[in-house]
């Protein structure tokens, strides 16, 4: 979904908070430093009323703050339910989270956070979505995650203790974990049954044939050092969606038995890569975008599954790239990338 962001306002229209909503979009009202009166913020209380969980209020920065932000704030803002706390350097008074019965997501990134304690007090179990980003120690403790029964969003970055609790979510459908060391095994993801989509980036390891998840439709893998390898992707039976990003050591992706769901495929900067077996049991697949790679064009045609319909094959070389996309244009072969659709309609 998209997001709008109203930054540091001196008064919102609810008309307009409105029609970004009825357009699909998210507003964001954020303020970078305290706001300039207790009426502001009751305004947008009001908001919070009227439109819940539809309206991101954000707080960040604060640089000029010496105790950076003040959660005594946030008892003007007893009806929200959705809340950013993010890209801060430290926050004080954060109590007051415990005073928001209406809060079903809640994103916390404050770098000098050390409140660990007050994560068990907060109702977690209201809580739809959470995200943690990394603070200074990265040492959140992660036991306190399994009274979140309702979650159905999680993002953890860089924390890592007591993580299997994860595996006590039966509602989690979305699950994106960012800079996890490769000592830390996933294996406690495949208890996971409802969950929908993974998301993997940064951190270390070189395998992820661990993680098995039949039932996952949405796969991404982004920047894993030392990836080799991520086993055969047959057991991924309803995947949907597959993309990988920035993987320099991966050399072969494997589909041993026929996809029927498998619809988008992107591979992204992945200068080892040399082969895609089983390609031609894709026979659902109709989008295919692949830049920087081993991969030999030739070859690809020779395996693409006919419901392919939107294909992207480019190298590091941007006058061969410009000969190859025209190639596939030529071919009936549409582009999902948007410098190549804005040329199409140009013409």
């Amino acid at each position: 979904m998209q997001t709008q962001r109203i930054s540091d306002p001196v008064s919102v229209n609810p008309d307009d908070v409105a029609a970004l909503i009825n357009a699909n979009i998210t507003p964001i009202i954020q303020f970078s430093e305290a706001p300039s009166s207790n009426a502001l913020l009751a305004q947008v209380n009001q908001l919070c009323q009227r439109f819940g969980v539809q309206l991101e209020i954000r707080f960040y920065g604060f640089y000029r703050q010496p105790q950076g932000f003040d959660g005594r704030l946030l008892q003007h803002l007893p009806d929200v339910a959705n809340l950013s706390l993010d890209c801060l350097q430290q926050a004080t008074q954060l109590e007051q989270l415990q005073q928001l019965s209406k809060l079903t997501k809640l994103r916390l990134g404050i770098y000098h956070f050390d409140q660990h304690e007050l994560l068990n007090r907060l109702n977690l179990s209201q809580l739809t979505s959470l995200s943690l980003t990394e603070n200074r120690q990265r040492n959140i403790d992660l036991a306190f995650i399994d009274q979140c029964d309702q979650l159905k969003q999680l993002f953890i970055q860089g924390h890592s203790k007591n993580i299997d609790a994860i595996s006590q979510l039966p509602q989690l459908q979305s699950l994106a974990l960012s800079g996890i060391g490769n000592k830390q095994s996933l294996a406690f993801i495949n208890a996971l049954n409802s969950l929908q989509s993974l998301w993997l980036m940064l951190g270390s390891r070189d395998s992820v044939a661990e993680i098995t998840l039949p039932a996952l439709q949405q796969l991404e893998l982004v920047r894993i050092k030392q990836l080799t390898d991520v086993g055969d992707l047959s057991r991924f039976s309803q995947l949907q969606q597959l993309k990988i990003e920035d993987q320099a050591k991966l050399s072969q992706l494997s589909f041993s038995q026929p996809n029927h769901t498998l619809t988008a495929m992107r591979l992204w900067n992945v200068k080892q890569l040399q082969a895609i077996n089983g390609l031609s049991q894709l026979s659902a697949l109709t989008a295919l975008d692949i830049d920087t790679s081993q991969l030999e064009l030739t070859d690809l045609m020779a395996a693409l599954p006919p419901s392919l319909r939107q294909f992207d094959f480019s190298t590091s070389s941007v006058k061969q790239n410009r000969l190859l996309q025209t190639q596939l244009r030529t071919m009936g072969y549409q582009s999902n990338r948007p410098q190549y659709q804005e040329a199409a309609c140009s013409n």
